[in-house]
């Protein structure tokens, strides 16, 4: 998806609302987990990034370095784990822009798992204005939960 709009591709047609102004959000396999030794927030200070081991369900596949999030526009995604590697601050309306990033970088113990884990899902973000749909990319939160 890197480079097109969110808002036009068939995947992600049920978050963008074509039009509409729902709010929908679903959870993905694609996890976060923290390394050890990378604990409690603690940044890559080369790259001002959180290093992380993605994960699909329970199996580790790779380590990505992820950014800050707190609503910031993605600039950059990594194609296998859709998640983000670049994010800016744009404020509204943001042309151009069409994914925000939100990021737990110190994320609580799961208990099932033994790991500091938290879940990627994707929903839709409006704006309240005209046609302002966006798509949110969120590892917030616990992979367990029952939500």
């Amino acid at each position: 998806m890197q480079g097109k709009d969110p808002k036009k591709a068939d995947e992600f047609k049920d978050h963008t609302g074509k039009g509409r102004q729902d709010y929908v959000w679903g959870r993905t396999l694609t996890g976060l987990r923290v390394p050890e030794g990378w604990e409690n927030g603690k940044k890559d200070t080369g790259t001002n990034k959180y290093p992380r081991i993605c994960l699909i369900g329970a199996e580790e596949k790779g380590l990505i370095q992820v950014p800050e999030g707190s609503g910031k526009v993605i600039v950059e995604c990594d194609d296998v784990f859709g998640v983000a590697t670049e994010v800016r601050d744009v404020p509204f309306p943001h042309k151009g822009y069409n994914a925000h990033w939100y990021f737990n970088p110190s994320p609580r113990l799961d208990e099932i798992s033994g790991h500091y884990d938290v879940a990627v899902d994707r929903g839709s973000y409006w704006h309240h204005g005209g046609d302002a749909m966006c798509l949110y990319v969120n590892a917030n939160y616990e992979r367990w939960d029952a939500d």
